[in-house]
Parts: structure tokens; C-alpha cells; sequence
């Protein structure tokens, strides 16, 4: 089965006004199309065959696909599943799944899955109908999905990270690991004003929007992240995006922060408090944000304490756990 053309030609249509008062009648969702039913994928004597597709896919330039979240995503996932015996492929697919970020193409395949990390507001109902399956790193979204009527599981995120041989010295005070984005970030946005928290941020697109005490630093490569996590007091999470952390949608910067052996402070969100109780603290407000920041920087044993305990709690968050989730999925 095929997704439809690129979300350059299909797009989810939003009401808009015809001018005549009237909104437009909505156009009707692609359609999946189903090829012709072959042997199931656990019968197969051969590798069972899979391909995932990443919105990052569509990115030309090989150096700007490596700035894409979802580029890690993907390749994670397909080493944990060549891991675990599956062939990765774009060629006769048998299974193939689609990191959701939108509406995207992937190549026809018996089996296709929906794994939604994020961008809720996209995950139209009547075309997550079409897949086979249906995953979400959010338990608040999976339910919300489930309730009308999209039978959705959840899969959380996870990390490759382990902690560096040799623990580091803290030579960072507080960092924001992440590209700028319309309408800025809250926690640099709540912070960049504290001079003396000593804040310093990683990623593109901030030049000029910072003060200069502000220490800026240009795009670090994803596989050089966790000694930066393990040399930094605090590092902050930011979802960027609307309405992806009260939907429950945790950013996979927390688990890899956490699996470093570093210490987490995150926007609220309610996905955080079951996977790891209060090992992150939580904030909603300049004012909470700040005083978060000023205690855990005047009180290294809490903050110490607080990253064992989210450093245990990580473990169980691997890829290799993901692909397991994935293997049972499509085996069954």
C-alpha cells in the first residue's frame, strides 16, 4: 500500500470562508491503496522486510537532513530493528513505518504503520483510519485517538545514549539544546533576560535574537550531545511546538539528557510525571522556571539526586526496547 503524493500536493485542509459566507465542502481524505495480499509477514522464511520513512526524508542537502530530530529517530529505530533480524529496505517492502510528521510519502508495502511523535494537530482521524496500526509516544494522545475510534498503542521514545566512560567536570551552567523557532522558545525566551543564570544555547537560527551575555553556540552534531548533557548542571526542555507537551508528547531530548547522566528541567507536561515521577521537575511560568533554575543551581545534592534517579528510570527506554514494541506489532 501507498501514502499519497507529498504534502506539498496534499495537504489537511482547513475550513476556510468561499466568500459567500459558506465554508468550502472538504475534500475527501487520500485514499491508501492496498496491493494484492501476499504471505504474512511472520510466515516468511526470509528477513521480514522494512522501511521507515521520516519527514527528514524529504531534505536534499545530506548535512541539513542531519539537523532534522527525526533523521536520528529514524536511524536509531533502523539499527535497533537490523538488530533484532529485520532487513531495512525501500525495495519489496513487506512493513513499512511511518514516523509521523505530517502526510508524507513512503513506498508501497503490505503493512503499513503510523508511529505519531508529534504534531497532533495533523493526525486527522478519518486518515490514520487507513493504516494497519496505529503508535503514539503520548498515552494522553493514544487515548484520545482511541476514543474516536483509532485503536492506538503506545510506544515511547528512548535513547543510544550511555553515561561517558569518564564523568566529566560541569563546565556549563544552564543550556538549551535546540534550532530557534516561530514564536521563540519559552524556556530561552523566560530566561535569556537572567544574565546572571549564565545561559547558553546550541542550534541554528538564533543570531540576533539573543542578548550578547547569552552564550551562543552554532548547530552540535547529535552524536556529540551527550557529553554536553553530562558536563551541564541544567539542561532545559522545550517543545517548540504547539500543543505538543499538553498532549502528553514527551521530546526525545529528555530521555537522551537523562540517559547521559544529566540533569532534565521540562516544559509541564503530563506524559512526564509516569515515566519519570518527579526525577524532572516541571514548569509552566517565567516565575517557575526561574526559581527552578536558582534552587537547582544553589543545590547540587538535590540536583544530583534528581539525575540518578531520572538516569535509572531512562533505562529502560532504549531503542532496542522501541524495536522490541515495533517486532511484536508486526509479527503478530
Amino acid at each position: 500500500m501507498i501514502l499519497p503524493q507529498s504534502d506539498k500536493k496534499k495537504k489537511i485542509h482547513r475550513s476556510k470562508s468561499n466568500g459567500k459566507g459558506k465554508p468550502p465542502k472538504p475534500k475527501p481524505v487520500p485514499q491508501i491503496k492496498k496491493p494484492s495480499p501476499k504471505p504474512r509477514a511472520s510466515s516468511l522464511r526470509r528477513p521480514i522486510r522494512v522501511y521507515v520513512a521520516a519527514r527528514s526524508d524529504t531534505e536534499s542537502h545530506p548535512v541539513k537532513q542531519q539537523r532534522w530530530a527525526d533523521y536520528w529517530i529514524k536511524a536509531m529505530l533502523e539499527e535497533a530493528l537490523k538488530r533484532r533480524g529485520f532487513q531495512i529496505t525501500k525495495k519489496d517492502v513487506d512493513v513499512g513505518i511511518q514516523i509521523f510528521g505530517g502526510i508524507y510519502d513512503i513506498p508501497e508495502c503490505q503493512k503499513i504503520f503510523s508511529w505519531i511523535i508529534g504534531k497532533p494537530e495533523q493526525a486527522d482521524p478519518n486518515w490514520l483510519k487507513q493504516f494497519d496500526k496505529v503508535f503514539s509516544s503520548s498515552k494522553v494522545f493514544a487515548q484520545e485517538l482511541t476514543q474516536q475510534g483509532i485503536k492506538t498503542q503506545v510506544i515511547y521514545g528512548g535513547s543510544s545514549f550511555v553515561l561517558p566512560k569518564t564523568k566529566p567536570p560541569f563546565i556549563h551552567d544552564v543550556i538549551f539544546v535546540g534550532h530557534w523557532r516561530p514564536g521563540g522558545r519559552k524556556a530561552v525566551e523566560w530566561l535569556k533576560n537572567k544574565e546572571a543564570l549564565k545561559l547558553e544555547v546550541w542550534g541554528m537560527g538564533w543570531g540576533g535574537r539573543l542578548p550578547k551575555y547569552v552564550h551562543r553556540k552554532s548547530y552540535l552534531p547529535y552524536n556529540e550531545l551527550s557529553r554536553l548533557y553530562a558536563s551541564s548542571k541544567i539542561s532545559l526542555n522545550d517543545e517548540g511546538y504547539k500543543n505538543k507537551a499538553e498532549k502528553g508528547f514527551i521530546n526525545f531530548r529528555v530521555f537522551d539528557i537523562l540517559a547521559s547522566g544529566g540533569f532534565c528541567i521540562t516544559e509541564k507536561n503530563p506524559g512526564i510525571q509516569e515515566i519519570f515521577g518527579n526525577a524532572v521537575p516541571q514548569y509552566d511560568s517565567p516565575e517557575r522556571l526561574t526559581g527552578l533554575v536558582k534552587h537547582f543551581l544553589t543545590h547540587p545534592e538535590d540536583r544530583n539526586q534528581k539525575a540518578l534517579l531520572g538516569y535509572k528510570l531512562v533505562q529502560k527506554y532504549t531503542w532496542d526496547y522501541v524495536a522490541e514494541q515495533f517486532e511484536k506489532a508486526i509479527k503478530k
